[in-house]
């Protein structure tokens, strides 16, 4: 009951109190003096106004407010009274205010603030009204601000937002409203700000925000605002800025954005805009005016994203639109600037201003920090990571003060570690004293100064070093590693994983070492990761910490405990990151199979197919040093060296590789790395891409610890042998083989990176092998027609992304030329390609282009209607014969004579097919001629007699087509002629042609080279292919022959018999059936179990009677003895290689189907780009091994009916020297019958020149690797090489020929980037092609290195690249920073870093907040040619190491917010707020740990003003710092 009353007289006396209250404020409250109507509605009624004895004036009611005049008749109510007004209130139901309802009433001071309701501010409301002292606040609910609504009104300060609701400011609207002092702010829905808007408010001091809704500027609106700072932008929607728009705004200091709606740039437009540092001129801009901006003086580049404007110069006393000297930077792509009069070539200039590129996203600024060779840069920095300037730093007895940037630098060249002291007034001393100092190897060291109130137990020193590694269970050996510095940059660390996951420090253990700036005065030291207590140390040193007792991000800082009991606590940039990386990852390139025919009509490749199925597997192996993980694709791991040392040689050749692509003639070095680095590879793949290509991978990657990435670099190598077939048409005479020969060994590299979450690789790797096609058949081998297949080809096909989003083949393309060309009697026949490209597949789709007629195949046999008479007319241009000597060979002589074809008959008959034979004291050679007035074509036979060719001698006189001359020596040294001889004239019929061919064979004197005829062979059948050897001692003949039905059996035979006949004692037998046969190619005389015999080719196999001697043949068939075999056999040539009986295989590059063995030589014609040239292929009997083919003469030419022999020690070459055109509808071909002696070869070649670019120190020795290549006929065993001159020594060597090897030499290293001149030769010898003998190389060009570094001092937090020049060229580039999807975020750009100097590039985002979980990546870019680019890039993670408010704004009805959390049981708060700060709500959320969390608060209060952010732990207390978000404007 007493507790009851108690509470009844506290209730009384608290209603007793709010009386007297309220009793007080109506005794003293203001008298009215004066009262009315001003209302806009019906009776003007809707709306009262009061004014009181104080000078308040108060507007209230509902609706509009009237609108006045200034004159006498239409003025205020309150005009009058205007100079005795002090306050102005409105209340909250007026939606508009009247044109010039308080005009001139200056005398109102205080605050104003527009209600939400008001809608419309009337033309000069406000005017005058000077007196205001206070903020304007204009609340989002105004939609018009009319013109001079708030004119003269200075007084108002602070800041000034225009809400989002407000769409329109009034010309001078706010004119000269002077004491603004913060920002301006124009909301989004503004789109006019008319004439004058904001002109002469000159004392604005913050920055200028124009709303993305804005349309027009008018002139001059913002002219003399010269307060405003940072920089402008201006948004795309403006698309008109008018005359002085911005003049005068001197203070603006950043850069200023144009966007892309603005179509032109008046005039003055930004005229004495004096800070401004650069300008960006969006796209849409068409035209810029005079003196848009005049006396911007501080602009350093003005920076188009569109074409070039359209500008007006040479107007007399005006200066031009832009300043001179200052450069126009232009977007590579885009028209106007280098395509027309205005631009200067020469002077790199457009219309007078110098004119550059850029990329149209980032602007480049210099790089600040650069650090010369020798000098070691000490930059003082505050616990807030900003510059000291002014310290004094002693290097030893060295010492100076520190400039603007805090930066001071002093020699580096000194033994051991210096004593290093950097002091300042108001700061604690710093000292390396006393602690495991160590020089950075960027020689750039920040150092923080603490202010004297932090005491002396902040550190001065924290160093982490990791200890050893662990690796599955076995412990690796300790070794200490390179000291990192945690107080300024960042070291990320891997937590351990579980089960089959490595790559991680699973036991791995680290060191700590930390040093207090009074180490006296420190009794303990501790190490925390947010409140878990680590380790405790006395001495600052935690040995053997282990990644398992720490979590998931940062938070980690020392705990220093004084002896006095006092503590103090110092951030180290210590983080935890956890990468699992699967030990069964695969490597998969994935697709679709895909198959496709190509049509028969196309070239080359017609009517065959292209298979390859995907996926594609190469295993990985994974491995990591203390802060890399490293994968190796498709390494095979051995036991003779350990994991690690795989992964770096492995790793180490790709790299070689990728640096041998970039240079020049690097053909040897690339094959030779190639075939090292497939050693390595553990599985070879295969596909069919018209024959089977051998398909390996190769690369690897690397991944920084808490990168969600990990870079590297692909080799995809393709061993090829493609289109080595036949195609066994048959061409009139003779079926005749087309070869199309494609040898390729092909690197494809690019980019890969793989997703550890995911298991995923990605990356924009393309691989684009092109494959050469080198077609060439000489004549046919019946002897009695020819026909040639000439012209050269690229197959490219293209994989689009292999790893990327839409992997697999996009397409085949087929681009080249090829003619073929026969002859057959007095008619000749052609089929041409000319030069074009087919596209063979294109995504999914096959499109072949046709040239033929509809169905025919490219390969189709030629048919009797395509044949027409020869016209022999060329014959008028046929020269005499040309007998040259023969060509001399010494040991010792003053100039290298070199094997080269010496002219008989220039431009003779093109089916000559000429034959040579050696008695061994003369050559014998037979061909064929032509008469070009009677159209006979007959047998011509000359001799060489070790001097030279005798005049030629014609067989018959009354010869009407004879053809396919033969020679042979029998044992008794008779000499042979057989021929294909027509006995009647045919005319126009190649059936009758074909009735009358007979086969003669006869002897030929040696002296006068008359001809006897012994037999003459007949059949009534069409006899073709004579071929006359000596077998056993005795001269063989043997031919095919095929019945004849039209004219069309004889141009495609496609059945028939062999014939065989011998001579005995100088008498010739009748002629024996051997064999029937097919469609026959080609006759090879030969001996089978000790008896002649005859084999022939057909349809691609070697066929001797019923036995099947070999498939796929590619070549003719010939009798002999390989060279180091033992016995002679039949051989033949196929897929790019040699064969006979025995099974011997001799690889045979480039070799066609005509081959000649002499001795241990086999000579041949070696297909070579668009030619075939004369080669050697060598047999070195004393080593027992065959050397590389050697070229002895290369030209783009075609060496056709080879012949060679040898005659007293000299070994001469006999056939016809092919030019070939391909047109449209044409094949012309041009002859000459050439002969040669093969001369002795010497004949080096310098290959390439490489070196270490990393070894580099001017003065010293620097060693260099000459790849050398054997390109003579005997072994090299010393090479003599010179540098500029100056002799190197012999270089000792066993070079077999056609081999290449390395060879090591020195030379000094010079002292700035020079092209040295390196050459070789063999000792005591002439080189026949010096001109190949000798290199240039560059020593020295600019080699940029770069390792980038997270730095978190205090607060400040950026990304650090250091750049250091290894080259002895001055080198000049930028750093470009790029976010997780490439994006540019900053380009910082350098000049002139000499060799050994470092810069250092900053990057300080505004926000980190869009960076966290992800990873950053610097690259640096020269302008100078750099051969070295794989250390050219680095990247970072961000993680996530605290909780912290990213961002918090409203977003239309809730508050939204991006928290990160690094806590269990977090939770975030939005409060929300009345204006006048009640308490309205709160909303509660809970946060996940370790990542970014986006929520969002509704705003269910309308009176809700603002709103608080707050986040607490798990035990309520504060785990960030708050933010406020205001609800209105």
């Amino acid at each position: 009951m007493k507790k009851q009353s108690g509470f009844r007289r506290l209730v009384a006396l608290a209603l007793t109190l709010c009386m007297l209250a309220a009793l007080t404020a109506e005794i003293f409250a203001a008298d009215i003096v004066a009262s009315g109507y001003c209302g806009g509605e019906g009776d003007g009624k809707n709306l009262t106004w009061t004014l009181d004895s104080e000078g308040v004036l108060t507007i209230s009611g509902l609706g509009k407010m009237k609108d006045y005049e200034n004159d006498n008749k239409n003025r205020a109510p309150w005009y009058s009274s205007r100079k005795s007004l002090k306050k102005l209130v409105l209340k909250s139901g007026i939606t508009s205010i009247g044109d010039y309802a308080f005009f001139d009433c200056s005398n109102l001071t205080g605050d104003l603030k527009i209600p939400s309701n008001v809608h419309s501010i009337g033309e000069n409301a406000f005017g005058y009204c000077s007196g205001f002292n206070g903020s304007l606040t204009i609340e989002n609910g105004v939609v018009e601000i009319k013109k001079y609504a708030f004119y003269h009104c200075k007084g108002f300060t602070g800041s000034l937002k225009i809400p989002n609701s407000v769409t329109y400011i009034g010309v001078y609207a706010f004119y000269d409203c002077a004491g603004f002092t913060g920002d301006l702010i124009i909301g989004d829905g503004v789109t006019t700000i008319e004439r004058g808007a904001f002109s002469g408010c000159y004392r604005f001091k913050g920055t200028l925000k124009i709303g993305n809704s804005v349309t027009s500027i008018g002139e001059g609106a913002f002219t003399s605002c010269r307060g405003f700072t940072g920089s402008l932008i201006i948004p795309d929607s403006v698309t008109s800025i008018g005359q002085q728009a911005f003049s005068f705004c001197a203070g603006l200091n950043g850069s200023l954005i144009i966007g892309n709606g603005v179509t032109k740039i008046q005039s003055w437009a930004f005229r004495d805009c004096t800070g401004l540092k650069k300008v960006i001129i969006g796209s849409g801009v068409t035209s810029v005016s005079n003196e848009s901006f005049i006396r911007c003086n501080s602009v350093s580049g003005f920076y188009l994203r569109g074409n070039a404007p359209t500008v007006y110069l040479n107007v007399i006393g005006v200066e031009g639109p832009f300043l001179r000297g200052v450069p126009l930077y232009y977007i590579p792509g885009t028209t106007g600037w280098t395509d027309n009069s205005a631009y200067d070539a020469a002077a790199g200039t457009w219309n007078g201003y110098p004119l550059k590129t850029w990329n149209g996203k980032t602007i480049a600024a210099a790089a600040k920090v650069t650090v010369p060779s020798g000098k070691y840069c000490i930059q003082a920095v505050d616990e807030n990571g900003m510059p000291i300037s002014g310290a004094n730093v002693t290097w030893d007895s060295a010492s100076a003060t520190t400039d603007a940037d805090g930066k001071v630098s002093f020699s580096a060249v000194t033994g051991g570690n210096p004593v290093i002291e950097v002091s300042k007034a108001g700061y604690l001393t710093w000292t390396n004293a006393g602690s495991n100092w160590q020089k950075s190897d960027t020689r750039f060291e920040q150092v923080i100064l603490y202010p004297e109130s932090s005491g002396g137990l902040k550190l001065k020193a924290a160093k982490l070093v990791a200890k050893g590694r662990i690796e599955g269970e076995l412990e690796k050996p300790i070794e200490k590693l390179q000291w990192n510095d945690i107080l300024t940059n960042t070291k990320t660390l891997n937590l351990f994983n579980d089960g089959a996951l490595i790559g991680d420090m699973t036991h791995g253990k680290f060191e700590l070492f930390c040093t207090a700036l009074d180490a006296n005065a420190a009794a303990s030291y501790a190490l925390y990761q947010n409140g878990k207590k680590i380790a405790e140390s006395s001495n600052g040193s935690f040995e053997d910490l282990n990644v398992g007792s720490f979590s998931l991000g940062g938070g980690c800082f020392i705990r220093v405990t004084g002896k006095d009991g006092k503590t103090a606590d110092t951030r180290i940039n210590l983080q935890f990151a956890k990468n699992s990386v699967n030990k069964e990852t695969k490597l998969e390139i994935k697709g679709n199979k895909i198959s496709f025919a190509v049509s028969d009509d196309i070239p080359f490749v017609g009517g065959s197919s292209f298979d390859l199925e995907l996926p594609i597997e190469a295993p990985v192996v994974i491995s990591y040093t203390n802060d890399t993980i490293q994968m190796g694709i498709n390494l095979k791991l051995n036991n003779q060296k350990s994991e690690e040392e795989q992964m770096r040689d492995y790793i180490g050749k790709i790299k070689e590789l990728e640096k041998i692509c970039r240079l020049k003639n690097n053909n040897w070095p690339l094959k030779r790395n190639l075939t090292q680095l497939k050693k390595y590879a553990k599985q070879h793949n295969e596909f069919k891409m018209f024959k089977s290509v051998d398909f390996t991978v190769c690369g690897y990657a690397e991944q920084k610890f808490g990168c969600s990435t990990a870079n590297g670099y692909l080799m995809i190598i393709a061993d090829i042998k493609v289109l080595n077939w036949e195609y066994n048409t048959v061409l009139w005479v003779v079926p005749f083989t087309v070869q199309v020969s494609a040898d390729l060994k092909l690197e494809a590299g690019g980019t890969v990176s793989y997703q550890f979450d995911t298991e995923t690789w990605s990356g924009n790797v393309s691989f684009n092998p092109t494959f050469a096609l080198n077609p060439f058949m000489g004549v046919g081998f019946s002897k009695l027609a020819g026909a040639g297949v000439y012209g050269k080809g690229e197959l490219a096909a293209k994989w689009n992304a292999i790893f990327g989003t839409e992997p697999g083949l996009r397409s085949v393309d087929l681009t080249g030329e090829l003619g073929l060309k026969a002859y057959i009697g007095w008619l000749e026949a052609k089929k041409a390609f000319a030069h074009q490209t087919w596209h063979l597949y294109t995504a999914n789709s096959v499109a072949s282009q046709s040239v033929q007629a509809a169905g025919e195949a490219w390969d189709a046999p030629l048919t009797a209607a395509e044949f027409a008479p020869s016209d022999l007319g060329y014959l008028a241009a046929e020269s005499g014969w040309a007998p040259a000597p023969v060509q001399t060979y010494g040991l010792l002589r003053d100039v290298q004579m070199k094997t080269a074809y010496q002219t008989l008959l220039e431009n003779t008959y093109r089916n000559a097919k000429p034959v040579m034979v050696s008695d061994a004291s003369a050559l014998y050679a037979a061909f064929v001629r032509a008469d070009a007035a009677t159209g006979a074509r007959y047998i011509a036979v000359t001799k060489f007699d070790g001097t030279s060719w005798s005049e030629p001698s014609r067989i018959d006189a009354n010869a009407i087509l004879d053809d396919a001359p033969q020679l042979c020596v029998g044992k008794d040294g008779k000499l042979w002629l057989a021929y294909a001889k027509t006995t009647e004239n045919s005319g126009d019929s190649l059936t009758a042609y074909a009735k009358h061919q007979t086969i003669v064979v006869g002897e030929l004197d040696k002296n006068t080279l008359a001809f006897r005829q012994a037999k003459t062979y007949s059949s009534g059948e069409y006899m073709r292919l004579p071929t006359l050897a000596c077998v056993n001692g005795s001269a063989v003949l043997a031919w095919a022959q095929s019945a004849v039905t039209d004219d069309n059996s004889v141009v495609t035979p496609q059945s028939g018999t062999i014939w065989m006949a011998e001579c005995s004692a100088g008498v010739w037998a009748d002629a024996q059936k051997t064999a029937d046969a097919g469609a026959v190619t080609s006759l090879c005389v030969g001996v089978k179990n000790g008896l002649p015999a005859v084999a022939c080719t057909v349809d691609g196999r070697l066929l001797c009677g019923s036995d099947v001697l070999a498939e796929n043949v590619t070549g003719s068939a010939l009798y002999g003895r390989l060279p180091g075999t033992e016995a002679d056999s039949f051989i033949w040539s196929a897929d790019g290689a040699l064969y006979d009986e025995a099974g011997t295989v001799v690889p045979a590059e480039g070799i066609g189907r005509e081959l000649v063995i002499v001795g241990d030589s086999v000579y041949y014609s070696k297909i070579d780009g668009a030619g075939a040239n004369l080669a050697v292929l060598q047999y070195d009997a004393e080593n027992s091994r065959w050397n590389a083919p050697v070229c002895l003469i290369g030209d783009e030419k075609y060496m056709e009916n080879l012949n060679v022999a040898s005659l007293n020690g000299k070994t001469i070459a006999l056939g016809m020297h092919t030019t070939v055109t391909i047109g449209v509808d044409s094949v012309e071909d041009v002859k000459d019958l050439v002969w040669t002696e093969i001369l002795p070869v010497n004949d080096l070649k310098l290959l390439a020149v490489s070196f270490d670019e990393e070894a580099l120190v001017p003065g010293q020795e620097l060693p260099v690797t000459l790849t050398v290549q054997n390109a003579g006929d005997h072994t090299v065993t010393a090479v003599a090489a010179s540098v500029d001159g100056t002799s190197l020594g012999e270089l000792p060597c066993e070079l077999l020929p056609g081999e290449s090897a390395e060879l090591t030499a020195a030379i000094i290293c010079p002292s700035e980037k020079k092209t040295l001149k390196f050459s070789v030769q063999e000792p005591d010898q002439e080189d026949c092609t010096p001109a190949d003998n000798a290199a240039d190389v560059t020593v020295g060009s600019a080699d940029a290195e770069l390792a980038l570094s997270l730095v978190q001092i205090g607060s400040r937090r950026l990304l650090q690249a250091a750049v250091t020049n290894r080259g002895l060229e001055p080198a000049s580039g930028s750093v470009l920073f790029t976010g997780p999807d490439g994006q540019v975020l900053a380009e910082r750009t350098f000049q002139n870093l000499t060799y050994g100097g470092t810069v250092i590039a900053e990057y300080e985002p505004d926000s980190f907040a869009a960076l966290y979980g992800e990873d950053v990546t610097a690259t640096v870019r020269l302008q100078q040619d750099e051969p070295n680019m794989l250390n050219n890039t680095d990247s970072v993670p961000v993680l996530l190491t605290s909780t912290e408010i990213f961002s918090a704004q409203r977003t239309g009805t809730a508050v939204t917010a991006e928290i990160a959390c690094m806590q269990d049981g977090a939770r975030a708060i939005c409060a929300f707020y009345a204006a006048d700060g009640r308490l309205l709500s709160t909303s509660i959320q809970t946060l996940q740990s370790g990542q970014t969390n986006s929520l969002s608060f509704t705003i269910s209060d309308p009176n809700a003003a603002y709103a608080k952010l707050f986040v607490l732990d798990a035990k309520n207390a504060p785990a960030a710092a708050g933010k406020t978000v205001q609800l209105n404007g």
